[in-house]
């Protein structure tokens, strides 16, 4: 009898025993992504201009603009910003006769002929430093879209519009210090697109 019960005691740990390991071993799985996601910016073709910006007398640059539907957040706003301060430096450096012009002001109706620039922040996802630390992968990545219309004052046709995007992932964004890295890099872009067109 003592014998019986020790056999049906010893069946019941170890089905007990094995069904707790299959529960662990399914909720070790679905902790992890079936497959991480990619880090690495998006790859966008620009195509080159279609007249060298050389050929214009002046060159005016409007701030960053947000799409409307990012518009009001305040961080992306304060991205936009950075992002004016980044891409006028390198501008400057191309363009020393560079205009720069305030949020809302239009561009000139100078009678000679201007290269007129205006970017727009198309999508912005950038993880803060403070969010990433808090909530780690589950934050998500950070992505970040812009495109840059390029205008000929004299005849009103745009010459170029390139889009120009990079993004990181929550795996790859070690403690939300990729975003500065991305602003840069996306000014740094738009800064060499437009001197291998002057």
């Amino acid at each position: 009898m003592n014998k019986g019960l020790k056999i049906v005691g010893g069946l019941l740990s170890l089905t007990v025993l094995l069904a707790v390991g299959c529960a662990s071993s399914d909720s070790a799985k679905s902790e992890k992504p079936a497959k991480a996601p990619k880090a690495g910016k998006e790859i966008l073709v620009a195509q080159p201009a279609k007249v060298k910006f050389s050929e214009f007398k002046n060159v005016e640059v409007k701030p960053f603009v947000l799409a409307a539907k990012h518009a009001d957040h305040e961080g992306n706003q304060k991205s936009a910003r950075v992002m004016d301060e980044m891409l006028q430096r390198d501008l400057r450096n191309i363009f020393p006769n560079l205009k720069v012009l305030a949020a809302g002001e239009e561009f000139s109706k100078n009678a000679e002929r201007t290269l007129q620039i205006a970017p727009l922040i198309e999508d912005i996802r950038i993880i803060s430093t403070g969010t990433r630390v808090w909530l780690g992968v589950m934050a998500g990545g950070s992505d970040l879209k812009v495109k840059v219309t390029y205008t000929d004052s004299k005849s009103g046709e745009v010459v170029a519009d390139p889009a120009f995007g990079t993004g990181v992932s929550g795996w790859t964004d070690t403690w939300g210090s990729q975003g500065n890295k991305m602003r840069d890099q996306i000014c740094r872009e738009i800064a060499f697109y437009t001197l291998s067109n002057k």
